[in-house]
């Protein structure tokens, strides 16, 4: 926030669900930013899906959309 440019806001919640060797946390909510000049963007927060917890190589993925809105 460098020279009180922008301000970013906004809020999340988020849900978990464990399977035999992966997980699943889906978030809801969104975050604001606003600039100086009145210009705002809200984009929404993504999806982790968290696999091979248990075997294999663990691995890290962002899922579903997301969405700017200007």
């Amino acid at each position: 926030m460098q020279n009180n440019n922008y301000t970013l806001t906004g809020w999340s919640t988020y849900t978990a669900k464990a399977g035999m060797n992966s997980a699943t946390v889906t978030s809801n909510g969104h975050k604001l930013l606003k600039f100086k000049n009145g210009q705002s963007i809200k984009l929404n927060n993504y999806n982790d899906l968290i696999y091979n917890i248990m075997m294999g190589t663990m691995g890290h993925q962002l899922i579903g959309k997301m969405i700017y809105e200007d």
